[in-house]
């Protein structure tokens, strides 16, 4: 059986949610946290979820999470295959929905600000 951790007031996964906040010892969720373990436990609500899911605010934070997961589950997918693939499929495919590609497989893209050229000069 899964150990079960208690977090603001419900009963939570504890490696979903360790791995979701990247704290092995963590106290709280944020509510796009509270999101993703949901779906990390009950994967087939994705396509019931999509709504909040798009409403998710792009963060480094968001991120890095979903490419923790992926990691996670590659590491232990021989531990347990259905229940890591189906994380791994649904980091990827939330991560692929608001960031339009996978950081694993395309690196993270720094947002650079271009100078502007002085006009004029030669």
């Amino acid at each position: 059986m899964a150990k079960k951790i208690t977090l603001n007031g419900e009963k939570y996964d504890y490696s979903a949610v360790s791995v979701v906040t990247g704290d092995k010892k963590p106290e709280k969720l944020e509510k796009w946290q509270e999101t993703l373990v949901h779906l990390l436990e009950y994967p087939d609500d994705l396509p019931f979820c999509l709504e909040n899911v798009v409403k998710m605010r792009k963060t480094d934070k968001l991120r890095l999470s979903l490419v923790r997961i992926q990691i996670f589950a590659d590491l232990h997918m021989s531990e347990n295959m259905e229940v890591y693939q189906m994380w791994k499929y649904v980091a990827e495919n939330i991560e692929t929905l608001l960031y339009g590609a996978l950081a694993l497989d395309k690196g993270f893209k720094e947002k650079k600000k271009e100078k502007k050229s002085g006009k004029g000069k030669k």
